[in-house]
C-alpha cells in the first residue's frame, strides 16, 4: 500500500493517514481504502465529513481483532488439550489424512491434558486444520465471553449458526493403522460447522460479518468474512435456527452431560477443568489489546499467546 496519497480535503500530496482507520478491513470492494491528509488543519476541517466513515472503520477493526484473537485463544487452548491419538498427518491433493489407532484419548489423558504433536507436521495450515477438526461446537461457546466481553462497546447482535460448507478447498479423512481395530472416523460431510453471525450496527448501512475461528479444517484461514462473501465463496447451506450467543466457556459439555450415560459424562468432566482455567483467563483480558497501530497489534498478539499458554499451564493460578 502506497505511503503517500491526496489529501481528502485539499487534493494535495499528503503523508499523513487517519490512524482510526488503518487496518479495517473491506466490507464491500474499495470501501477501506486509506484516508490521508496534508496536516491536522485538514484533518480538523474535514472531521464533520469523515467522522460516521472513521466510527465504522474503527468497529471493523475491533470486529477483525477480535476475530483474530478469539482464534489465536482456541488454538492456543487446543494445543494444550488435544484429545486425538494422531500418529501421522499426510496431505495427498486436497486431503488431509490422520492416521490415528483412537479417535479419542483416554479420561486420564483428558484430564491431564495432552498436547498436540507438533512434529507430524511443519506446515502451520496443517496444524491449524487438525486443531481444529469438528471443533466447532467447542470454539463458539469457549470463545463466547472472550468475544463478547471484547466487543462491549461496539452495537452489534451475535448468533452462533450451523453451515453445511459445500465447497472446501481441504478435507480431512481419519484412516487406521494397519494393526489397529477399523476406525474410519466420522463422516463429516452432512455435519454443521458452527460459525458466528455477527450484524453490526453502523451509522450508515448496518453489516452482518462471519466470525469462523475452526474454519482451517476446510482450508478457510481468515477469521472473519462478509456474511455475503462468506456463504457464496464456501456455497454454504444454514443447517437450523440461529443460536443467541449467551454461552459459558462449559455450554457444550454441559449441554452433552445432561444426554449421556453416567460413564460418558465422567469422561466429559475431565475436561471440564482445562475450560474453567481457559475461562479464568479470560478474566484478565480487557479492550486495551484492541488498541494501538497493526504493529502494535501484532506485538499484542504475540504477548497474548505466550500468556495464555503459561496460564494454562500455571495450575497454582488457576481454579
Amino acid at each position: 500500500m502506497s505511503s503517500t496519497g491526496s489529501c481528502v480535503n485539499c487534493e494535495k500530496e499528503a503523508k499523513w493517514r487517519c490512524s482510526g482507520c488503518i487496518g479495517a478491513p473491506e466490507y464491500t470492494p474499495g470501501d477501506a481504502l486509506p484516508v490521508f491528509y496534508c496536516g491536522v488543519s485538514c484533518q480538523e476541517a474535514h472531521q464533520p465529513v469523515h467522522k460516521d466513515h472513521c466510527k465504522t472503520m474503527r468497529r471493523r477493526k475491533k470486529l477483525l481483532r477480535t476475530a483474530v484473537i478469539a482464534k489465536a485463544a482456541f488454538l492456543g487452548y487446543r494445543e494444550l488439550n488435544f484429545d486425538l491419538g494422531v500418529t501421522n498427518i499426510e496431505r495427498r491433493d486436497n486431503n488431509l489424512y490422520l492416521s490415528t489407532n483412537s479417535m479419542i484419548l483416554d479420561r486420564n489423558s483428558l484430564a491431564l491434558g495432552r498436547p498436540f504433536p507438533e512434529n507430524l507436521t511443519t506446515d502451520p495450515k496443517h496444524q491449524e486444520a487438525v486443531l481444529t477438526w469438528l471443533q466447532g461446537i467447542t470454539a463458539c461457546p469457549l470463545s463466547c465471553r472472550l468475544v463478547t466481553k471484547l466487543l462491549a462497546g461496539v452495537p452489534c447482535d451475535i448468533f452462533m449458526m450451523g453451515v453445511n460448507v459445500g465447497k472446501r478447498s481441504l478435507n480431512i479423512q481419519v484412516v487406521p493403522r494397519s494393526d489397529s481395530v477399523d476406525i474410519t472416523g466420522p463422516d463429516t460431510a452432512g455435519m454443521p460447522h458452527h460459525i458466528l453471525k455477527v450484524r453490526v450496527r453502523q451509522p450508515g448501512t448496518d453489516e452482518t460479518w462471519i466470525m469462523d475461528l475452526t474454519g482451517a479444517q476446510y482450508g478457510i484461514q481468515a477469521a472473519l468474512t462478509p456474511y455475503s462473501k462468506y456463504m457464496a465463496d464456501q456455497e454454504c447451506s444454514i443447517v437450523g435456527n440461529p443460536e443467541p450467543y449467551n454461552m459459558t466457556e462449559t455450554w457444550d459439555l454441559d449441554v452433552a452431560s445432561a444426554k449421556l450415560e453416567e460413564v460418558f459424562r465422567e469422561v466429559l468432566s475431565s475436561v471440564r477443568q482445562p475450560r474453567l482455567r481457559f475461562a479464568a483467563f479470560v478474566d484478565t483480558v480487557d479492550e486495551e489489546i484492541l488498541k494501538g497501530s497493526p504493529e502494535g497489534f501484532i506485538h499484542k498478539l504475540a504477548q497474548f499467546r505466550v500468556a495464555l499458554k503459561q496460564y494454562m499451564l500455571n495450575e497454582s493460578q488457576n481454579p
